[in-house]
């Protein structure tokens, strides 16, 4: 695990504390650097008491520790523990000297309470129990120690550790000592003299009771800004921790908070409350439950947020699933669109090769045309002759001097095509001409008036003469032909109807 180095924010007798960051998830972390180069062996051996203490105690008012590390060749073992972005109490102490200013009561009963927490499950050896009834007096009860008490035996301003969310945090195990049933009390001479014990100043056994009275020199310093007893030397502090003699609290402070200090401070440890005693009264019930509601707002913002951001993830989503939606449907109508076109190519294409396989079968199934029958010779003599081109432009005469039809018919060289006797006629035989010969009804009617126009042709076709109109015959070209003036224009009028 790698951990990047930040800045030093603390200093000890063995070593320093520096802040760093986590590499993997970015937290922030301190780092116990404890040197053990000069350290006796039963310095050693406190080490590693303190290393096995730490791993057994989790609690929220205590500093966590996650794990440590060991440099042989440096001498070093870094301890990692929570990071407390607000400092030390001593800290908030030395601040309101400088300002001149009281902690309030109820930030002293609310540290007041999360040090007993603490305080509880180092020497019971579990969580306090849940805060049920606010108005139930706590009955008197004998308290039953566990086979392994946890004493701190340090509990100092420098050892109380302040949390950005207004947590306090017990911490610096480095003189707690594990007790086991048969020896409930240490006769070792540990911890700051101002915060001592009697028993512990006159060399006697030390007890959970021992924690409780620093505890009350604790609590008092917070509201007096300096520790209940003082003295220019050793002598002087032991006689007056002895006599229990102290100055008095300011009268800003209730006379319950007077009164529960006054207690913790009893010279003698049997007659001191424990941290099982001290959780009963009135006022730390009521900080317990008003924390208890806090934490549990504090759960309902995060719970909230949590909500939030899941409510946004869960609309982001949504959008991108409408997306892969509309995205789906147009694919899906271009690939139908796709196939349409394709099954229509495919469906035009055999439909062609049916109609060609088709057309292909029913010409094989059809008989060969039969060849037109060949043209005979004699045929082709007998067929009519142009007689336009009968003459050669030698034997043409010019026309000249044309005047009227006669000199047309006697000077025209094309042969006349001759007429018929006037019973072949079909006038003359009584018929009447078809319609289909005349094209159209239109040119029927105009037959038939001219047949009305001229009446004197039918009669004389049909073989009498009109009497109501008598008209001159009309000269025929046998006529022109009988009256040609002479025989080189009756040969030439002949020449005309060979």
């Amino acid at each position: 695990m790698e951990f990047e180095e930040l800045e030093l924010i603390g200093r000890g007798s063995f070593g320093q504390i520096r802040k760093v960051r986590r590499i993997n998830d970015g937290q922030i972390l301190a780092r116990k650097e404890i040197s053990y180069r000069r350290m006796t062996p039963k310095e050693k051996e406190q080490l590693i008491a303190e290393f096995r203490i730490l791993k057994g105690l989790h609690h929220t008012n205590i500093v966590g520790y996650l794990h440590h590390e060991h440099l042989p060749d440096k001498h070093l073992v870094y301890l990692y523990m929570d990071y407390c972005g607000g400092g030390d109490l001593a800290g908030l102490i030395q601040q309101c000297k400088e300002t001149d200013e009281r902690v309030p009561e109820r930030i002293v009963w609310s540290i007041f309470t999360q040090l007993l927490l603490a305080l509880y499950r180092c020497h019971f050896g579990q969580d306090a129990p849940p805060l049920t009834d606010l108005f139930t007096p706590q009955g008197d009860e004998d308290e039953v120690y566990p086979s392994n008490v946890i004493l701190h035996r340090d509990i100092k301003p420098d050892n109380i550790f302040l949390d950005g969310d207004h947590c306090v945090k017990l911490g610096d195990f480095g003189l707690a000592k594990m007790l086991d049933q048969s020896h409930m009390m240490a006769n070792t001479f540990v911890g700051t003299p101002y915060y001592m014990s009697p028993e512990v100043l006159l060399n006697d056994v030390s007890s959970p009771a021992s924690d409780i009275w620093s505890l009350g020199c604790v609590i008092y310093e917070l509201c007096q800004l300096h520790p209940p007893f003082q003295a220019k030397n050793h002598v002087q502090l032991t006689q007056r921790v002895r006599d229990g003699m102290y100055p008095e609290l300011p009268s800003r402070y209730s006379p319950s908070l007077k009164r529960i200090i006054q207690a913790c401070l009893d010279i003698n440890p049997h007659n001191r409350p424990s941290t099982a005693t001290l959780l009963g009264h009135d006022i730390i019930k009521l900080v317990r439950k008003d924390r208890m509601l806090s934490e549990q707002h504090q759960h309902l913002l995060e719970y909230q947020e949590n909500l939030k951001r899941e409510v946004e993830i869960f609309e982001e989503r949504r959008e991108e699933v409408l997306q892969i939606s509309q995205n789906l449907e147009q694919f899906r109508e271009t690939v139908e669109l796709e196939y349409f076109n394709n099954i229509q190519s495919e469906l035009e294409s055999v439909v062609e090769q049916e109609v060609e396989r088709r057309v292909r079968q029913v010409l094989a199934d059809m008989p060969a045309p039969t060849p037109p029958p060949p043209i005979s010779p004699t045929a082709h003599r007998s067929s009519p002759r142009d007689i336009s081109m009968s003459f050669s432009p030698s034997q043409l005469t010019p026309i000249k001097h044309v005047k009227g039809p006669r000199g047309l018919a006697i000077s025209t060289p094309l042969k006349r095509t001759p007429l018929k006797p006037l019973d072949e006629l079909p006038l003359a035989n009584g018929s009447t001409p078809s319609l289909a010969s005349s094209g159209s009804s239109h040119d029927s009617d105009k037959s038939a008036s001219k047949q009305r126009a001229a009446p004197h042709f039918h009669a004389v076709y049909a073989g009498f003469k009109t009497p109501a109109v008598k008209r001159p015959a009309k000269r025929t070209y046998i006529d022109q032909w009988d009256e040609a003036p002479s025989p080189f224009l009756r040969r030439q009028a002949a020449a005309s109807y060979d």
